[in-house]
């Protein structure tokens, strides 16, 4: 997976991040709390219907192990109303060191009749550090949110509850973080740049990715694309796409939908899934 050029944002974002949380409160021991009541609240997509039922959670990584179990911030049970929206405002506290965190959403019923738990969904959010959610009062949660991240963060994951890396790689990850909002921004759930390489390359993945997630689960998409990526849900399912984008990119192109909900996207079969440089 090639990398392309560090945009002004990272810079910015990592000087705000040096100067007003240092390296070493980042990584030390919680000293206070910081419990917040800005509105937060956000809504989860498969393709362009909303996902009911889902649950919500927020996650810290891990700062001392490359890929290493993610922590659990406590907020209760959340789940997405009818609409796909929820609501975690004043729910969560921020730990004293500021970790970078994620929203994670599983399960849930992708508008279909009948009562419907698709447990193979697993879609993400790259937020950034935990205070960060203060300056973002709506997030989106959908297939091209999940594909930023997973493209973004594959050198330090394995799935939905296991991102992190060790001490001396903190601000790598961070800046990781970064491009996965710089290129398929939480706050409107769209990529950037259509109709550059990047744009097309994280489309056509997040096609493949809904080809699993607006069925209830049994359909042959999610066995298929679990089969042809070594993935658990759709979300590892991402993660393995982006480590390994030479594999099976033909059976993978296949699931894609006659309504493919992102637009546009290759409207050929691509010769791997590595994304490019735009």
């Amino acid at each position: 997976m090639s990398r392309r050029s560090v945009p002004a944002s990272l810079f910015c974002f990592l000087c705000v991040f040096l100067s007003g949380c240092s390296l070493s409160n980042w990584n030390g021991p919680p000293t206070t709390a910081t419990t917040t009541t800005a509105q937060v609240s956000g809504v989860v997509h498969g393709g362009q219907s909303p996902i009911s039922g889902a649950t919500i959670q927020l996650y810290s990584v891990n700062t001392t192990t490359n890929a290493g179990a993610s922590t659990l911030i406590p907020m209760g049970t959340v789940t997405t109303g009818s609409d796909g929206t929820f609501n975690i405002t004043g729910l969560y506290t921020c730990p004293a060191s500021n970790p970078l965190v994620y929203l994670l959403s599983t399960g849930g019923n992708p508008g279909m009749p009948g009562t419907v738990n698709n447990t193979y969904i697993s879609l993400m959010a790259a937020i950034g550090t935990c205070t960060t959610l203060m300056n973002t009062p709506f997030i989106n949660i959908n297939e091209l949110t999940t594909v930023a991240a997973a493209e973004e963060l594959a050198p330090f994951m394995t799935d939905g509850t296991h991102i992190g890396t060790n001490s001396t790689n903190l601000l790598s990850i961070a800046g990781q973080f970064q491009l996965a909002a710089d290129i398929a921004p939480v706050g409107t759930g769209q990529a950037i740049g259509t109709l550059s390489p990047v744009f097309l390359q994280w489309t056509t993945m997040a096609n493949i990715l809904a080809a699993c997630v607006n069925t209830n689960g049994s359909s042959g998409a999610c066995g298929s694309l679990l089969s042809l990526t070594g993935g658990t849900d759709t979300l590892s399912a991402a993660v393995q796409m982006a480590k390994a984008p030479t594999n099976n990119a033909s059976g993978l192109y296949a699931l894609i939908t006659a309504a493919a909900p992102f637009q546009p996207y290759f409207t050929s079969v691509p010769s791997d899934l590595t994304v490019t440089a735009g």
